[in-house]
């Protein structure tokens, strides 16, 4: 019965226990504030997401479809063909922010069926008002 107890009550203590650092693969920074998060393929709209539970918010990118083969494609605020796609990034799963950079690149790694893509300083701006904000991002397909 001592053997049980002290099992149980060590085992309350590791599981109670926060993890130190960070689990997540994914994070971006947007409006100067770094967001760690799960990153996942939505197939409906051709997208990698990273999405921070505890906060909602998140990032993504939009290809005309998923890629299936390591690129670099072009940020746009269209995508008119395969070399283009939009990033998006959110707070708190409001307001949408929307690629306005022209210039940027987002680089795409396919290994194992999963997707990696990277963007730095894209520059976006709000669906529904003039404010601006940049977003730098790696996201890791979980």
């Amino acid at each position: 019965m001592r053997q049980a107890t002290l099992f149980v009550i060590l085992l309350f203590m590791f599981a109670s226990c926060k993890k130190s650092g960070n689990s997540h693969a994914s994070y971006w920074t947007f409006k100067g504030i770094i967001h760690y998060g799960d990153a996942f393929t939505l197939d409906y709209d051709h997208s990698l997401e990273a999405f921070e539970f505890s906060t909602a918010d998140k990032t993504a990118v939009a290809f005309s479809s998923l890629p299936v083969k390591s690129g670099v494609y072009n940020v746009s605020s269209i995508i008119s063909d395969s070399t283009q796609c939009i990033v998006y990034a959110s707070i708190g799963g409001n307001d949408p922010y929307a690629s306005v950079d022209q210039d940027a690149k987002v680089s795409v790694t396919v290994s194992n069926g999963k997707i990696t893509a990277v963007y730095n300083n894209v520059s976006l701006k709000s669906i529904s008002s003039s404010d601006l904000g940049n977003v730098s991002a790696t996201l890791v397909e979980e």
